[in-house]
């Protein structure tokens, strides 16, 4: 690999008609030396010349050419392969974009109309890498393809959801320049580009439900990370976001039973839904972001939104029991082995389920808002404890015992 013209030969195999799997393992190979030998570094031994830098980066951008115009081989229409593909342009881009590669951004904006997918994929990576003050420049070039496709009636879930997640990571990284003080410019794009998406987003989630929840899922994860990073900026549009979230956790209570609570599906207490990518797009996975949302709402440190989680902490509890039920999968797994039931429901438990995000989330609620969340606590696991379902009861208890502490300190 430390061949001079090596890099460039592999650049170009990578063009010709090739099996998917020599085509992947090339893109892997490439990447491997681009990461070795393109700069250097405390073991490298050898650098690529520029002069080839300067080939290797042609031959990429006559590639992404020949895709947009429907010219490339048959291995760039892949999804593993654009993977494979998107992790070696990106590796580049972080190194050499804007600076000494400026038509990188353009070419892979180029694609977004007739490759989705591909660009979608390489912006999710190259935004996880690029330096801090490069999102300044990309964003206002980005955002309005982001916009275009997150629009368009006929993009799927998948790709909107690819979509959020490009925006909160371009969005989070101008915040922190802007709190840091790096770049005044970086809170003007910020405040330019935040409240449009915010509305995008509240948009989807007052649309009828859908069955593809991983859209809900990734947009309550960029609304709680907006919250949490900037929480006095945030506060003044919080009363916009709490409605049709608390209303989302409403009404997936319903599904949740049945999809989870009285469903064959998930040991761990949570559904088995996966997206193509690999991330958990089913009930348990929506519930554990919407309890996420409520606790990045009440470590905020802004009067405003502490009031509006107190004034609702009634009905979250007793929404919150409905979503603590023992699931059927958990009920014969316990069942079997008893000893599994210890080790999951210790308070020290490791296991990521939606009985414990719960827990977890009552406790942090009692020791920041205090003693009146044991007060609503009480009421709501009162009303459970009459209801003549035997989960919904020891759903109760559970989260009464989740508090026992602080609860009989109050008594004493």
């Amino acid at each position: 690999m430390s061949t001079p013209g090596f890099a460039l030969v592999l650049t170009q195999y990578i063009q010709a008609p090739l099996s998917l799997p020599l085509a992947q393992l090339a893109a892997v190979l490439l990447k491997k030396v681009v990461l070795a030998h393109w700069e250097a570094g405390e073991d490298s031994t050898y650098v690529i010349s520029d002069n080839e830098k300067t080939e290797v980066r042609n031959v990429l951008m006559q590639s992404l050419g020949n895709l947009a115009h429907g010219n490339a081989p048959s291995h760039f229409e892949d999804s593993k392969f654009q993977t494979a593909y998107s992790l070696v342009l990106a590796e580049l881009g972080k190194l050499d974009w804007p600076e000494k590669w400026p038509t990188l951004v353009p070419g892979i904006i180029e694609l977004m109309t007739t490759h989705t997918a591909f660009a979608l994929k390489f912006f999710s990576v190259a935004t996880d890498n690029i330096a801090s003050d490069h999102f300044v420049e990309l964003v206002p070039v980005l955002f309005p393809h982001l916009e275009r496709v997150f629009d368009a009636s006929t993009t799927p879930t998948r790709f909107q959801g690819r979509v959020v997640a490009i925006v909160q990571t371009c969005l989070t990284m101008l915040g922190m320049m802007s709190q840091s003080g790096e770049s005044a410019q970086a809170g003007a794009v910020l405040q330019s580009t935040v409240t449009p998406w915010i509305g995008r987003f509240l948009r989807v989630l007052e649309a009828p439900p859908s069955q593809d929840l991983g859209l809900y899922i990734v947009i309550v994860r960029a609304l709680t990370s907006f919250i949490v990073e900037w929480p006095k900026d945030m506060s003044s549009l919080v009363p916009s976001i709490l409605p049709p979230v608390w209303q989302l956790l409403l009404k997936a209570v319903e599904d949740y039973e049945t999809h989870v609570v009285l469903g064959a599906d998930g040991v761990d207490g949570n559904d088995d839904g996966y997206d193509s990518d690999g991330e958990p797009n089913g009930q348990a996975a929506l519930t554990m972001e919407l309890m996420d949302f409520v606790r990045g709402l009440v470590h905020a440190p802004t009067k405003k939104t502490k009031v509006l989680v107190t004034q609702s902490l009634q009905p979250l509890v007793h929404t919150m029991v409905a979503y603590m039920q023992i699931t059927r999968a958990q009920l014969e797994l316990w069942s079997d082995d008893p000893n599994q039931y210890i080790i999951d429901e210790d308070d020290d438990s490791l296991q990521h389920n939606v009985r414990n995000t719960g827990a977890d989330l009552l406790r942090e609620l009692e020791a920041t808002l205090g003693s009146t969340v044991l007060t609503a606590t009480i009421q709501a696991t009162q009303r459970r404890l009459a209801e003549p379902s035997w989960r919904l009861q020891e759903a109760a208890l559970l989260v009464m015992g989740a508090l026992a502490e602080p609860l009989l300190m109050t008594v004493r």
